[in-house]
């Protein structure tokens, strides 16, 4: 697990401008990543008619970038402490970048899913090493350049860079299908690459690694990997197969199996990278329910409402990408205004409040049939929108004030490993949970399972052709109701989440109270106030 230990190569004492130009290699990383994350959905309706592709091999599109994202989040973390933050993200941008160009100029969906599986390996390296979405190396590689009040402001403004990423990434990439194709969104990912890397050369960034990071743990790493990946494909097979097979059964077993080796191994070091001793702190294990309300909050919905928009509600890319707005927009400015709102409200009510906003927009989402106006999911998505974003600038800094200053370090590797774990196995446990209801409302007629994997990717006629039995009226029915079973998971998950923020971590710790409140937005950038 990643730590705020570092050893600078270069300059220790950094100027303004070098540490302005720094971050925004930093912010431009983690926008680059996160842009294609989820907004890839918006395109896969395109991919799958353009290669005339299956909706399984059509879902990887996305799968295969969950998956390698996923299981190589602790890995990232750990080589960065051990061989250099700035050369792991180098090497993750190179990979991202290579794999974003050769995925533009793909003739096949089985080669562009081999491509997006590549893309998470590098999008890993790249926000593990680079303080992305405040992962496991994000303290690191913030702390190596920015001191005091200023690494609270750059953190601030990385998790805002990084939410715009996620908000704009459906519009924008919905407007590039639209007008230039969908190779144009690799293409694009390609240049965001190319930036970073001139970004970096450009900023001098310095190097920092763990000095106590002296050797690689492969046992626990492999671990932890192999957990994520069992568990993951066993969604993902199961939401395409059925739960009962045997095997997503035996992945799913499997990855429990793993999760027992994984505690094994590190309890026997003698520096785990998960030190298990902090989940005795009840407010610590508290803030771990903020990243996974937003992952199925936010990040689910955010992946699987293009799908719905371009194959239930009949709209285009561009029209998809524009319907998504009211749950993106808030991203851009809320966590800021978050941040200033703590003057008068604690981080922990301010968390609460929110989630149980975006509880409320989940549970109007789910009442939304298909066929409905595009303006009956606009006030669900603000509410939703504004309720995730209220914690989304607010979670990292609750989870560092709620341990002992001198275990902050493990506390935000533990965290950050979580938010990126949880992003990724919501999308994969809401699929499954679509699909799965979908198949438990279909009458058991040959070719079933293939019609419930075209009907949850909104192909209704394709999947009438499969079950010629079935009236369309039906099927649109089958899906309503998977839909609504669906959202309304996503709803409870999230308001317990509300719930469990507002009783474990409602009261401000005397680390946060004795941490000074962000003044203005402008804060977020470093040498706002001409400081030296």
């Amino acid at each position: 697990m990643p730590s705020t230990n570092h050893h600078l190569s270069g300059s220790n004492q950094p100027t303004h401008v070098r540490r302005g130009s720094v971050l925004m290699a930093l912010c431009l990383a983690g926008f680059g990543v996160t842009l294609t994350y989820t907004g890839i959905g918006v395109a896969v309706p395109t991919i799958q008619n353009d290669f005339h592709a299956s909706s399984i091999t059509a879902n990887w599109i996305i799968n295969a970038f969950v998956l390698a994202f996923g299981a190589f989040v602790m890995a990232a973390g750990a080589l960065a402490d051990c061989y250099g933050r700035r050369r792991v993200m180098a090497f993750g941008v190179v990979i991202f970048t290579a794999s974003s160009f050769a995925g533009a100029l793909a003739s096949g969906v089985v080669f562009l899913d081999l491509m997006r599986a590549v893309q998470g390996i590098g999008a890993a390296l790249t926000m593990a090493a680079a303080a992305a979405a405040a992962a496991a190396a994000a303290a690191a590689a913030v702390a190596s350049v920015f001191r005091g009040r200023d690494q609270v402001r750059a953190f601030s403004l990385l998790g805002t860079c990084f939410g715009i990423g996620f908000a704009v990434g459906p519009i924008l990439i919905g407007l590039s299908v639209e007008h230039f194709g969908w190779r144009a969104v690799f293409a694009m990912s390609a240049v965001l690459g190319g930036l970073v890397m001139l970004s970096m050369r450009l900023s001098n960034m310095p190097e920092s690694r763990d000095p106590d990071a002296t050797r690689f743990d492969w046992a626990g790493t492999l671990a932890f990997s192999l957990m994520l990946v069992f568990f993951t494909d066993g969604l993902m097979e199961a939401s395409t197969l059925s739960w009962s097979d045997l095997l997503p059964v035996f992945l799913l077993v499997s990855a429990g199996g793993m999760l027992i080796v994984f505690i094994a191994v590190e309890r026997r070091q003698k520096r785990p990278m998960l030190d298990l001793s902090l989940f005795a702190y009840p407010r610590f294990v508290g803030v771990q329910s903020l990243p996974v309300a937003a992952g199925f909050g936010f990040i689910a919905p955010l992946a699987i409402l293009p799908i719905r928009f371009v194959g239930v509600e009949g709209m285009n890319e561009a029209q998809a990408g524009l319907a998504l707005l009211p749950l993106c927009l808030p991203m851009t400015i809320v966590p800021l205004l978050a941040g200033y709102l703590t003057r008068w409200v604690g981080s922990g009510v301010l968390c609460a409040a929110g989630l149980m906003l975006s509880a409320s927009g989940l549970l109007a989402l789910a009442g939304v049939s298909a066929g409905s106006a595009s303006s009956a999911f606009s006030i669900p998505l603000l509410g939703i929108g504004i309720g995730v974003s209220l914690p989304w600038g607010l979670m990292d800094a609750l989870a560092v004030s709620v341990v002992p200053k001198e275990r902050a370090g493990m506390a935000v590797g533990i965290f950050g490993t979580m938010r990126l774990v949880s992003e990724g196995s919501a999308i994969a446990i809401t699929l499954a949970v679509l699909t799965s209801s979908i198949r438990m409302d279909l009458p058991h007629l040959a070719g079933a399972g293939e019609a419930t994997n075209r009907l949850a990717a909104g192909r209704f006629h394709e999947a009438m052709q499969l079950m010629p039995t079935l009236r369309i009226e039906q099927l649109e029915a089958s899906y309503d109701h998977a839909f609504h079973v669906t959202f309304l998971a996503l709803a409870v998950i999230t308001g317990v989440a509300a719930v469990i923020a507002f009783v474990t971590v409602r009261h401000p710790s005397q680390q946060e109270s004795e941490a000074p409140a962000a003044e203005s937005p402008c804060e977020a950038l470093p040498g706002c106030e001409g400081e030296s």
